[in-house]
């Protein structure tokens, strides 16, 4: 539930950033080889998800409890014709606070905010 989460917050992110002229979305894993900006593309962008989900913090007294959702994401830049990343920074985004719990169904949202946060 939280890869599909994650894949339509990207999507949601990407189909209303105006700063990006197109956008073609794939998915990646430990055996797929080294990322290449493709032919005709002006760069590539790698988003690693590290963390997605629900927090909950319980402290001394049940009426103390802080919560809400976080969001990890490093991001690497491809330059055409460059085997490594021109730059690279992590996306660290949280929405909670004191006496707030949230489920899973927001993720989506929290997902698309945070690559607007980071990327904007």
């Amino acid at each position: 539930a939280r890869e599909a989460a994650a894949a339509q917050g990207v999507a949601d992110f990407f189909a209303g950033a105006k700063c990006f002229a197109s956008v073609v979305i794939g998915r990646a894993d430990a055996s797929s080889p080294e990322p290449v900006v493709p032919p005709g593309s002006d760069l590539l962008l790698v988003l690693t998800v590290r963390e997605l989900g629900p927090t909950v913090k319980l402290f001394s007294s049940a009426a103390l409890i802080d919560g809400g959702t976080e969001v990890l994401i490093d991001v690497a830049r491809y330059l055409p014709g460059r085997r490594e990343p021109d730059r690279q920074f992590s996306i660290h985004w949280r929405n909670g606070g004191p006496g707030v719990i949230k489920g899973v169904q927001s993720l989506p949202a929290d997902m698309s905010a945070a690559l607007q946060a980071g990327l904007m």
